[in-house]
């Protein structure tokens, strides 16, 4: 049996709560959009979005066979045994008699399948949503708490891997998994059933891609981790750096199946020196993980068992030696910081265990939640003041106003006294959960919900700043930044005027390029004047913003110094902040 979720989680239901907007490409103003769903931990997904289709055979019942092109499920050690459940007898036992459309006593079949699974999914729902946080007992886990973001190009496994993690670590049973396996294959979409942990909506379900960021939880012996599952799709990207805005520690999610790795990586007319994305979400995501401040990188090489592959370490080694020099070209140490790992989402080969290492002698790592317990704890800025990004906020069933975000600097305490800005409007403390328990202390890492009082609901917006109220951040409405532009829209050039969208912890705003102040030669650091960009090239740039942002000087704080430039609906550069205000007459080159 898998582990009862706490009511907690319910609140994050989708549906259950409207986030605080979380914006596309448009400004904040038309921020509208939920972008963040969080699980009840149920199931493990697909490891596939595209999965082959061979017939496995049933584990012991006919209810249990399914169509799935070239996937070896044998190794998915999942609805083996469903006879144990009386509950899921109850459930299941008349459809064998609806399947028979005999004109037998019609009015005896009260409740069609569909609409019996409908509203126990509601009854459920509604129970869950009897309680609140409040309700629950304060828990301070000393585990180190890490937030693991899975990344990568549209369906290449990331959500059928969040799902088996969830799987094997025991916060899924086995009635649900065949639960969604029937489900999926009802939807046609067979090798899907694991996917179906993290995408909720019926959108997500029904086009098979994921759309809003996938949140769950799951546990080891030393620490404890929240899953992010980002969304792969060009047009969800905002909903992406929501995610990864609150990573520790990314999974860069690679299919190694023929052409899939080309669809996400190889650019079409690559030039020279180019390190732009032009749609390739692999290229992207691993930009903006950078960017937003995530430090270690594990790349999994996903689909190892799908027939094009078979587990090669040739395919393998292909894969590596193509996207180290990429990742190098970012800003991302190839020794310390990136490691790499063959794995099959699906099957779960060396994602907790080798299964079956005789597939693949030619590896001798750790698998990799393997890879994640052996990190080493991350440098924490618990003795600075306390800074929190808000990422959305709600009511809970007590009428409590929930705020929502990460702690990225400071020690959080219930009872505190604290300023939201923009706006210095003051808050109180009520208290404070994770998304499982009440806690007396959150540190540095850990997702938080705050309950507070003294502010309208209102008066709380995606991208505004908890602080101590002798140590808050002040909203900044210009700035000096050192950018590199990497990848401009077609017959474009950044010059004086050139309008983009910012993202800057868990900010959306408009922004202008007021004046390009230098361009800066990376080898040898010299400045010169300069009137536009072309291409890829590092300048320091005055930029005005739409609306003040709390942000910081990258040196002091950099989780609220570092930003992303986007516009026309790709990542054309990123930043830091180096000066708060105007620039001065040093901040510009001589001729």
């Amino acid at each position: 049996m898998a582990k009862k979720l706490n009511p907690a989680a319910a609140e994050f239901i989708p549906g259950r709560f409207s986030f605080a907007s979380f914006p596309t490409e448009n400004p904040p103003a038309q921020q509208t959009n939920q972008s963040q769903k969080t699980v009840i931990l149920e199931i493990p997904k697909t490891q596939t979005e595209k999965p082959p289709v061979q017939n496995q055979p049933p584990k012991q019942t006919e209810t249990k066979k399914t169509d799935v092109e070239d996937w070896e499920l044998s190794n998915l050690k999942i609805g083996a045994d469903t006879q144990g459940s009386k509950d899921y007898e109850k459930e299941n036992t008349k459809k064998p008699e609806e399947k028979k459309p005999q004109e037998k006593k019609p009015e005896e079949t009260k409740k069609p399948p569909k609409q019996v699974k409908k509203e126990k999914e509601t009854s459920d729902q509604n129970i869950k949503n009897e309680t609140s946080l409040e309700d629950q007992q304060i828990v301070d886990d000393p585990r180190e708490h890490l937030n693991v973001v899975f990344i990568g190009h549209v369906d290449h496994g990331k959500s059928t891997t969040c799902g088996n993690i969830l799987y094997l670590t025991g916060m899924v049973d086995e009635r649900t998994i065949e639960r969604y396996r029937k489900e999926a294959k009802e939807r046609n979409r067979v090798g899907w059933f694991l996917a179906l942990t993290m995408d909720l909506i019926e959108e997500e379900r029904a086009k098979g891609k994921t759309v809003e960021v996938g949140k769950a939880q799951f546990n080891t012996e030393g620490k404890r981790y929240t899953i992010l599952d980002c969304p792969g799709h060009e047009n969800f990207i905002a909903n992406m750096i929501v995610g990864a805005c609150q990573a520790d520690v990314a999974v860069l999610v690679i299919s190694a199946r023929k052409g899939e790795f080309e669809d996400g990586f190889v650019l079409p007319t690559a030039t020279k020196g180019q390190i732009g994305t032009s749609n390739r979400q692999t290229r992207e995501h691993a930009i903006l993980a950078k960017t937003l401040g995530v430090r270690k990188l594990i790349v999994a090489v996903n689909k190892m068992d799908e027939s094009t592959v078979n587990w090669s370490k040739e395919r393998y080694n292909e894969i590596e030696s193509k996207l180290s020099p990429f990742l190098k070209s970012i800003g991302y140490n190839i020794t310390t910081d990136v490691l790499y790992i063959p794995i099959s989402g699906l099957t779960g080969e060396n994602l907790k265990e080798q299964i079956n290492p005789s597939l693949y002698p030619w590896y001798k790592g750790p698998t990799l939640l393997g890879i994640l317990d052996s990190l080493k704890p991350l440098d924490r800025l618990d003795k600075a003041p306390l800074h929190i990004p808000i990422i959305g906020r709600y009511k809970d069933i007590r009428g409590n106003l929930i705020v929502l975000g990460k702690v990225e600097t400071g020690v959080l305490k219930q009872d505190s006294s604290l300023v939201m800005t923009p706006g210095n409007n003051k808050v109180s403390v009520l208290f404070i959960a994770n998304d499982i328990n009440k806690l007396s202390v959150a540190r540095p890492g850990e997702n938080v919900q705050i309950a507070v009082k003294g502010i309208k609901e209102d008066l709380i917006h995606k991208g505004y700043v908890l602080s101590e109220p002798n140590n808050k951040l002040d909203p900044i409405s210009e700035f000096v930044g050192q950018v590199m532009i990497i990848d401009l829209p077609a017959q474009s050039v950044l010059s004086k005027g050139y309008k983009a969208i910012i993202h800057i912890h868990t900010a959306t705003e408009e922004c202008t390029i007021e004046n390009l102040l230098a361009e800066i030669d990376r080898k040898t650091g010299e400045k010169k004047r300069i009137r536009y960009v072309k291409g890829r090239t590092l300048v320091d740039v005055h930029i005005s913003l739409a609306q003040p942002v709390c942000i910081a000087l990258f040196k002091d704080f950099s989780q609220f110094g570092r930003f992303t430039l986007r516009d026309a609906g790709k990542t054309i550069g990123f930043g830091k902040v180096i000066k708060l205000g105007p620039p001065t007459k040093k901040s510009t080159a001589k001729n």
